[in-house]
């Protein structure tokens, strides 16, 4: 069992208060899983700021006055409120934006997940040619080098995807050569 300890003065010195002698000591988590990004909070919705202005600046405008720092900022608020009244009603709910968003992250995830997997079955397989193996290995080491990249924010993996776009151009042409199973384009 570990104690702090406070000296004070040229007496004995005491057990720090701060300090609970019978709860374990602080230890590092090791349970964490750095692959996975940490739970976002949720931004305030345009809506809600819009009510809780329209409630500051409409009822409690004389509460609001009362002091010198809501005198300050009263017309502040105000224009930020002017700014947030003139957003149209559609743009404060996004969840069918954001539903689209998160269903093509999914299936873009997918296919990064099944694309790695493929490569690895094209270099372990044992009658491909060498060739070949080597462009499966450059294919996943150019789109999908671990399953961690396919956990990125969607914003992370969309700019990546861009990014590889010549990449993409490149493999292609390299690739038209090799035997395609029957019933592939």
């Amino acid at each position: 069992m570990a104690l702090s300890w406070i000296h004070c003065g040229n007496g004995p010195r005491a057990p720090d208060p701060r300090v609970n002698p019978l709860r374990p000591a602080a230890r590092a988590r090791t349970d964490l899983r750095p692959d996975r990004a940490p739970p976002r909070r949720a931004r305030p919705q345009p809506f809600h700021l819009k009510l809780a202005l329209r409630d500051l600046l409409d009822e409690r405008v004389e509460e609001l006055r009362l002091s010198a720092t809501g005198r300050l900022y009263e017309p502040r608020l105000r224009a930020r409120q002017k700014e947030i009244e003139a957003i149209p009603e559609a743009a404060g709910t996004q969840a069918p934006l954001a539903r689209e968003l998160s269903e093509a992250d999914v299936r873009h995830d997918g296919i990064g997940a099944a694309i790695l997997f493929l490569c690895k079955v094209i270099e372990a397989h044992p009658s491909l040619a060498p060739e070949v193996k080597a462009a499966a290995a450059g294919a996943q080491q150019a789109f999908v080098p671990r399953l961690e990249v396919l956990r990125a924010p969607c914003a992370d993996e969309a700019s990546a995807a861009f990014d590889n776009q010549p990449e993409l151009t490149r493999l292609k042409a390299e690739s038209r050569p090799w035997p395609r199973p029957v019933g592939a384009a």
